[in-house]
């Protein structure tokens, strides 16, 4: 919802329509997803699940920094599975 309001109010008012300046198709559908992740980031019900992957990312990236004999198939498969 909020971001379809924020893309009405933007995209009828050619004077604020920064999509518009974002250059080709490509990097339009790029950054309208980005405003949408942006928006849906905020969204409390979401927020949990967010911090959950940013602090899983944050421990695999340190265990392989100071212990890299000890990262497992299962934290190599979660690193996968989450770049998707």
């Amino acid at each position: 919802m909020h971001s379809s309001m924020f893309f009405r109010m933007v995209l009828k008012n050619p004077e604020f329509n920064i999509v518009s300046k974002a250059g080709d198709p490509t990097a339009q559908q790029y950054f309208k997803r980005l405003i949408v992740t942006s928006i849906m980031a905020t969204d409390m019900g979401r927020h949990n699940r967010l911090v959950g992957k940013l602090k899983r990312r944050v421990g695999s990236s340190i265990k392989a920094r100071e212990k890299p004999e000890e990262i497992t198939d299962f934290d190599k498969f979660n690193s996968l599975k989450e770049k998707e």
